[in-house]
């Protein structure tokens, strides 16, 4: 078994609540392996998001950052459906990154 050396968290949430937060401390420990590389695709209106990510990209340098115009919005299952865009751009972001490992926060 081959253990994963890329990583991929990805939100769409607009707030910041205590998901993020658990996130936030699984990604601050990943990204300070530095047999890892992490990265972060998330809503870029989500300021407080963000600002912890810094925080963490800077203390470790082994943070990209993937800001995305995507949020979550009410019936977003139905949304996923017809926003063809959306899923184009995040298939991409995935392919350029091909991670070994994806963990996805869906805003609910």
């Amino acid at each position: 078994m081959t253990l994963p050396k890329r990583l991929l968290f990805y939100t769409d949430a607009a707030e910041f609540s205590g998901h993020e937060v658990m996130t936030l401390e699984a990604v601050r420990y990943l990204s300070s392996r530095q047999d890892l590389k992490v990265s972060f695709a998330f809503y870029e209106g989500n300021l407080r998001l963000l600002e912890r990510l810094e925080d963490i990209k800077n203390s470790s340098g082994n943070l990209a950052l993937n800001p995305l115009p995507f949020r979550s919005k009410n019936l977003q299952a139905f949304r996923s459906l017809v926003t063809w865009l959306k899923s184009r751009r995040i298939e991409a972001l995935m392919k350029r990154i091909d991670p070994d490992v994806v963990v996805i926060r869906r805003a609910v």
